[in-house]
């Protein structure tokens, strides 16, 4: 890590009163400091959309693991009325609302990849991507506006930048494993169903705009779907 390299570095030397210097922000650093000292996830609990970007982005300044340090959940502040949070903030279920899509958010920005489990997989949309933080409505429709999408009911790629329903993998069923990755290198979105890779499904992603959060957007009520590690 960041810190490491410059203990290790004899260039790097404490203050008078023995302390080391390190010129970022004190509120987030004590949470990476508290993530390392106990072993545990980072927490990002009770931080506003961009203090969450910038605790994301101090992660990657200090060099830290993310697989180890950020542990995905679906945030209950930016999530549709008719969406339903449970199992510690890993499975969003539509309890309410028949008829009209509900969308809810990571808690992590710009993660490079997220995995989802299909839970119950009823008629209607039920879509799986990223979304753009900056222009995501939680009960309106995502996959045609802000973001990048599989439809797990029929196979279909749906964005708001072209894609209206393109052809790219069979129709998805309960139980299906789904992971997401967001190659920032090559500006591409791709999917994996199940462990079998199914190539990549857009291209040109940028997150110009604003940072990108794993999203699930539901229209079929009780149709669920659960975050997995």
């Amino acid at each position: 890590t960041w810190v490491h390299a410059l203990l290790g570095d004899s260039h790097w030397q404490p203050g008078d009163d023995g302390a080391y210097f390190i010129d970022r922000d004190p509120g987030l650093f004590s949470r990476i400091l508290e993530a390392l000292r106990t072993c545990q996830p980072l927490d990002f609990g009770g931080l506003s959309p961009k203090q969450a970007e910038r605790l994301r982005d101090e992660v990657d300044y200090f060099l830290l693991p993310v697989e180890d340090l950020i542990k995905l959940r679906w945030d209950a502040c930016r999530c549709g009325e008719s969406l339903t949070i449970t199992d510690d903030g890993r499975t969003a279920t539509k309890t309410g609302g028949t008829g009209c899509n509900a969308g809810v958010l990571g808690t992590v920005p710009d993660l490079p990849t997220f995995q989802v489990r299909v839970r119950r997989l009823l008629d209607g949309g039920f879509m799986v991507g990223y979304a753009r933080g900056s222009h995501f409505r939680t009960d309106s429709l995502n996959f045609n506006s802000s973001g990048w999408f599989l439809n797990c009911n029929t196979g279909l790629l749906h964005s708001g930048f072209g894609d209206r329903g393109r052809s790219y993998v069979p129709a998805l069923k309960e139980g299906d494993l789904v992971k997401v990755i967001y190659d920032r290198t090559t500006a591409s979105i791709s999917f994996v169903v199940n462990g079998v890779d199914q190539g990549v499904a857009f291209t040109m992603v940028d997150n110009v705009h604003g940072p990108m959060y794993p999203c699930v957007e539901i229209c079929p009520f009780e149709s669920s779907a659960s975050l997995e590690d």
